[in-house]
């Protein structure tokens, strides 16, 4: 079993690391930096010219290089455990990320007033693909979640966590509960 630790970051945050970074990563002063819904553990670091740049952790730990992005692989930006942690495209990127406000609940899958039906799309190589309507605001999520899978494949980002979740909202057998944005469970 891989051994984790904690390292404590300002506004009374801390990242997660596996206990192999530990003695490195601690030797530097870290910060909790916010951006946008995320908070990230960072360090400033001095150059010859004088001038400051901002380090991310997760970047360190994978030694990310010029042009790619670190993904978190359960979206939560202080887990910088190397399991979590992969390079990625920004577009691999950008396609694991969590659903925006909206009309539904799920990703993928907005209300349309005219036909009164649930409408699916994904957005793929800049372009928005339709991928049905759908009276059942479930069946359209999971429509996309099968899109997600073809197109984005191991960064998919979808709407239920795995296949017991997804075949239990298929046949009725639960209810399915959460928060705009956030992944669901079933509440039996």
């Amino acid at each position: 079993m891989d051994l984790i630790k904690e390292i404590a970051l300002t506004q009374d945050k801390f990242a997660i690391i596996d206990d192999e970074n530990f003695e490195w990563l601690s030797s530097y002063r870290w910060q909790a930096s916010k951006q946008g819904n995320a908070w990230y553990a960072v360090r400033w670091s001095s150059r010859r010219n004088g001038k400051r740049k901002l380090l991310y952790m997760h970047r360190e730990i994978l030694n990310t290089p010029a042009g790619m992005d670190t993904d978190h692989r359960d979206h939560n930006t202080l887990n910088n455990r190397q399991d979590n942690l992969r390079i990625a495209s920004r577009l691999q990127n950008n396609q694991n990320q969590r659903k925006y406000e909206g009309s539904s609940r799920f990703k993928g899958v907005c209300w349309n007033r005219r036909s009164s039906k649930w409408f699916a799309y994904i957005q793929s190589e800049g372009q928005r693909i339709h991928l049905g309507c759908f009276d059942s605001e479930i069946n359209a999520a999971l429509a996309y979640d099968a899109a997600a899978r073809k197109y984005f494949g191991e960064f998919a980002c979808t709407n239920f966590e795995n296949n017991r979740i997804r075949k239990e909202a298929e046949h009725g057998d639960s209810k399915i509960s959460g928060n705009p944005g956030r992944r669901y469970r079933v509440e039996r």
